[in-house]
């Protein structure tokens, strides 16, 4: 059956070559489309009617077909033009970029363990303090007033030891000369013992009041910020009942950054990040993935990842909003490319086709899609840098056919 060559697609180089094969494949069938005895009895010398006709056939037919060939060789094909770019490696391109928040890696809520009424309050929320220092007090006035007899019965039992130390020397040296009795002697000895009791009576005494008074102070047992204060002047307090303030240990803090499932294979422990604060102006902070969430949410399909980042000034407090820009290691990027170079994505977002140029030729190929961001996509699998992609005039090209491009930034 001769095809005709309307029916053909000239777009492709492929195609014209068979165009042209078909037509002269169809010249010899046509030669050749009698059998040899046939043409053997074929005699051009006798110009019988029937010999013209047939010369005359056989000869317009292969005048026709040459016509044919020719023309559809001479034929100039115009390959339509497509715009493209030339994938380059870039700096951004090393890099995934997340949302989250700020959070302190430690919070304990801290109390008095003794009963009382809260008489100062030396911090506020928010505010950064320190390992040692004083956080509130309780009303100590009895106490205080109890110490101040507890030290004037020590500075009397003290006086009392000194003068049974000196009765009992001179005591000693008459008992040498046998001036006195061996018992009175021993009553010497004895009084000086009861008062050297009274000495550490008094002094427990002593003791065990500022004992009492150091539970009428709060202490912070660690540097931190103030995240909420529970009490204030005059509230009463409970031992175990009842807290007075909530610290957050924020040396080091943690940015708590949302991603993609499909990121999940390129982030590793130990990658550097670099954490953008909108809050302080847009100034960066370098930390490093602590921690990598174990779990995608069935909802979101995301996971989270811990961003470890110093804080020693407690200038990122908890709850503001980062941005991390998260490096990944060398060869693991992906690439990125407009996202209207994308034809036929999945129904799930995770894969299309776009077509490459080589060679003047337009190749389909079918990627793996990473996160998108302001009308760019992440390419994880399926084309890298230098390859030439189209992002215009999708749709007036195929799978192989020539194409002229023109080439935008």
């Amino acid at each position: 059956m001769i095809t005709a060559p309307e029916q053909l697609s000239l777009k492709s180089p492929v195609n014209r070559s068979s165009c042209i094969c078909n037509y002269v494949s169809t010249i010899i069938n046509c030669l050749f489309a009698y059998p040899p005895h046939f043409i053997e009895k074929l005699s051009f010398t006798k110009l019988t009617p029937i010999n013209v006709i047939i010369l005359a056939t056989f000869i317009a037919l292969f005048f026709s077909v040459s016509v044919m060939v020719v023309a559809s060789a001479a034929e100039k094909f115009v390959p339509p033009t497509v715009k493209a770019m030339r994938i380059s490696p870039q700096a951004e391109e090393n890099i995934l970029t997340g949302m989250g928040s700020i959070a302190c890696p430690r919070s304990i809520e801290l109390g008095f363990d003794d009963t009382g009424v809260i008489a100062q309050m030396f911090v506020e929320e928010g505010e950064a303090i320190q390992q040692g220092q004083v956080i509130a007090s309780l009303d100590d006035s009895s106490f205080r007033a109890a110490r101040l007899v507890a030290e004037a019965k020590l500075q009397a039992a003290r006086a009392e030891v000194a003068f049974y130390a000196n009765e009992l020397t001179k005591k000693e040296s008459l008992l040498n000369k046998k001036a006195v009795s061996d018992a009175e002697f021993n009553r010497a000895v004895f009084e000086l013992q009861k008062a050297e009791a009274a000495v550490a009576v008094a002094q427990a005494e002593l003791q065990r009041i500022d004992i009492e008074l150091q539970k009428k102070i709060l202490i912070a047992p660690i540097s931190g910020i103030v995240a909420k204060r529970y009490l204030d002047v005059g509230s009463p307090v409970v031992p175990g009942s009842n807290k007075t303030i909530l610290l957050i240990q924020c040396n080091d803090v943690f940015a708590d950054i949302e991603l993609g499932e499909r990121l999940f294979p390129s982030i590793k422990v130990g990658q550097p990040v670099r954490v953008k604060m909108d809050a302080l102006g847009g100034k960066m902070f370098a930390g490093t993935v602590f921690r990598i969430g174990s779990e995608i949410d069935k909802k979101s399909r995301t996971f989270i990842i811990k961003v470890k980042v110093a804080n020693p000034k407690f200038v990122l407090r908890p709850g503001m909003f980062a941005r991390a820009e998260i490096i990944l290691s060398e060869g693991s990027a992906p690439v990125y490319i407009p996202e209207k170079a994308l034809i036929h994505t999945s129904k799930d977002g995770s894969a299309a086709d776009l077509f490459v140029i080589k060679n003047g030729v337009s190749l389909k190929r079918k990627v793996t899609l990473g996160e998108s961001n302001e009308g760019r996509i992440q390419i994880l699998r399926g084309v890298s840098a230098g390859d030439v992609v189209i992002i215009e005039g999708q749709n007036r090209t195929s799978d192989l056919d020539e194409v002229n491009m023109e080439f935008v930034k």
